[in-house]
């Protein structure tokens, strides 16, 4: 008998019909297919621990150089097209009111299906005040940090500073060496030389070293090109300029 029935109607067995072949069918579909080195299921599988531990663990024990183990996120379309989100990965928990929520969440997606020449990009997601909000993303040639515009600041530290570079979202102005840039770019350092260093050596009379752009565009009025301070932020002087006229401000 290569056919075990486990209720009446016999549409729950375990069968094996082909050698080496193990089918096992639940209310008359088939729910998963064992040979003697592969499993298949047919729909979808769950794994729960009550602890801990590792809920789930892929091993191998191949000592060549290739991958391995690998985990393979398959989509088998018939019609692939651009948009379609191949493979998602989410990282979910609990609310304080006993609701499930993503807290982070990656997606993977195809930007071009055309054969030779495919391409794909990789969002990522995360929850933030109640709404899965993307971060940033990669695309073709392109990585993209808050795609979206939401008020994500972005910060670099560094063995010294823990503001080497930041953005601040929510009044769109840049700071290096700051965390509290007061302007479109804020250079702020306390150090022995420059806190600013620009050069553009060519060895060539041709070459700008600073270029300033401010005020009216007929340069009437007065436009304030440079301004200078001392240490604790009290006005020095300026340098301005008004129809073609440069004026170099009292320094007090």
């Amino acid at each position: 008998n290569n056919k075990i029935d486990f209720d009446d109607d016999a549409d729950t067995s375990i069968s094996s019909a082909t050698d080496d072949t193990l089918v096992v069918e639940v209310g008359g579909n088939t729910l998963a297919t064992v040979t003697a080195t592969s499993v298949t299921v047919n729909d979808g599988v769950e794994i729960t621990t009550a602890d801990n531990t590792d809920t789930l663990t892929l091993t191998s024990t191949d000592a060549d150089a290739n991958a391995g183990p690998n985990l393979r996120l398959y989509r088998n379309s018939s019609s692939p097209a651009v948009s379609d989100v191949i493979g998602v990965i989410e990282i979910e928990g609990r609310n304080d009111n006993s609701e499930d929520i993503i807290y982070q969440q990656y997606q993977h997606l195809i930007a071009d299906e055309t054969d030779g020449t495919e391409d794909g990009y990789f969002i990522f997601n995360q929850m933030k005040a109640g709404t899965l909000t993307e971060r940033y993303r990669i695309e073709t040639g392109t990585f993209i940090i808050n795609d979206p515009g939401a008020d994500f600041d972005f910060r670099v530290e560094s063995d010294n500073d823990t503001h080497a570079l930041f953005v601040d979202a929510s009044q769109d102005h840049v700071g290096i060496g700051t965390d509290n840039p007061i302007g479109k770019l804020f250079v702020s350092g306390n150090n022995v030389n420059f806190a600013t260093y620009i050069a553009n050596d060519g060895n060539n009379d041709n070459r700008y070293g600073l270029s300033i752009k401010c005020g009216n565009d007929d340069a009437s009025g007065t436009n304030y090109a440079v301004a200078f301070y001392d240490g604790d932020g009290t006005a020095q002087g300026f340098i301005t300029f008004s129809s073609g006229t440069v004026t170099y401000g009292a320094f007090t």
